[in-house]
């Protein structure tokens, strides 16, 4: 590894660690200057989203080595760019106070967000959907792979304690669902569209990334919890229910028909650096496919019911 990767390495490991103990409340000082022209780019936040920025990172590093293939203005350091998850609440307050120049947000954007984020760039990269996961054995599944959205919502609130008490004809099993952790975008998303802006009271173990919580669902046939699409699909055990009779298909993603639809964002402060514009500029313009084969929706074909990148400009 060389030295430049390790100082960046490290600037971004002593921003993270700050943040865990609770001292990124205020901006904690910088201990290394960046240059705009040379990176590293450094990006955090949502989960959800790293996989694809990560491979899109790849994709862009093959095309440009250094800095200087990119554009002949920028300097002939080498393409690094430095990630890290924590989820989207995470990615907001760290791109806000210069922790990360850009962070990952997979969620809607409040009017809280976007004033927190009036001075950003806020650009659309793709649309993900949020489901009710669980094992095809799992009894709920089992007799009824469709709920309603008023169902979803008692199960999150803890109003039914066990699966008979959901339906007799169920085992006297307890339902135990599993949660993301409060700064996650699903945990957003579904307090927002769900619970109406109440919090998840009926959750059993808290996860900290979707992987961890699709493997949970995996391994416990009682298990239940929200999680992404493009997660759930990712592990054979593991399948998600239809909401209001609605399957969460590709086609019913696309054309906003399913009701849970997850935005997904790439938020840069202004100004932006030349290096952070190169990156996100590459992410929009050429790694649609990408974006697609990463089963997301891309943006060039958005449903009509979610809010498209000028809407959501970061301004009032």
């Amino acid at each position: 590894m060389s030295a430049l990767s390790q100082r960046a390495g490290m600037s971004l490991l002593l921003f993270v660690s700050m943040m865990i103990l609770g001292c990124g409340k205020s901006t904690p000082p910088v201990t290394e200057k960046r240059d705009s022209q040379t990176g590293p780019v450094t990006i955090a936040g949502s989960t959800s989203i790293l996989p694809l920025i990560e491979a899109c990172i790849g994709d862009f590093r093959k095309e440009f080595p250094t800095w200087h293939d990119v554009s002949p203005k920028l300097t002939n350091q080498p393409t690094l760019i430095e990630t890290v998850g924590g989820g989207s609440g995470f990615g907001i307050s760290s791109v806000k106070s210069g922790l990360v120049q850009i962070g990952m947000v997979a969620r809607p954007l409040t009017e809280a967000d976007r004033r927190e984020l009036k001075e950003c760039d806020i650009q659309l990269v793709g649309i993900d959907a949020v489901v009710l996961a669980a094992r095809e054995d799992n009894p709920l599944f089992a007799s009824n792979a469709d709920v309603t959205l008023e169902q979803l919502r008692g199960l999150l609130l803890g109003k039914w304690k066990t699966y008979r008490e959901m339906n007799p004809a169920l085992p006297d099993k307890p339902i135990k669902i599993v949660c993301r952790d409060e700064g996650a975008g699903t945990t957003g998303l579904v307090e927002s569209l769900v619970l109406q802006d109440k919090q998840i009271e009926a959750c059993a173990s808290v996860m900290e990334s979707e992987g961890a919580l699709v493997q949970e669902l995996a391994t416990d046939r009682y298990a239940m919890g929200c999680t992404t699409l493009r997660e759930a699909g990712l592990s054979p055990k593991v399948s998600a229910f239809a909401i209001d009779g609605i399957a969460p298909t590709n086609n019913d993603v696309a054309n906003g028909k399913y009701p849970l639809l997850q935005p997904l964002y790439l938020v840069t402060k202004k100004p932006v650096a030349p290096a952070v514009e190169a990156f996100t500029s590459f992410v929009m313009n050429r790694e649609q496919e990408t974006i697609e084969a990463a089963g997301f929706v891309p943006v060039r074909n958005p449903p009509a019911s979610t809010p498209s990148p000028a809407s959501e400009s970061g301004t009032e």
